[in-house]
């Protein structure tokens, strides 16, 4: 089912903000959200990891960021919270 143009707005509201930037830098990295999840020689493990990579593509589509852009951006967040 496809997400109403209110739910995509929430989601932008949401990781918009200083701290959903935050909530969203930890879920791309605890879930693998810029990277592989290729598990060699168990794909049980490729398989779960690659769902839980998706939750982070879910939220991109929402947030209407290209993976590419969404790159950019983790670095720059990671970038960001190192300097802090």
């Amino acid at each position: 089912a496809r997400a109403s143009r209110t739910t995509s707005m929430d989601y932008r509201k949401v990781f918009g903000s200083p701290e959903g930037e935050r909530v969203l830098r930890h879920l791309m990295k605890e879930f693998n959200g810029m990277g592989t999840t290729y598990h060699r020689g168990d794909t049980h493990e490729t398989a779960y990891k690659e769902g839980q990579r998706n939750v982070c593509l879910f939220i991109f589509a929402h947030l209407h960021i290209d993976y590419d852009a969404m790159n950019e951006r983790f670095k720059k967040m990671t970038q960001e919270s190192r300097n802090v």
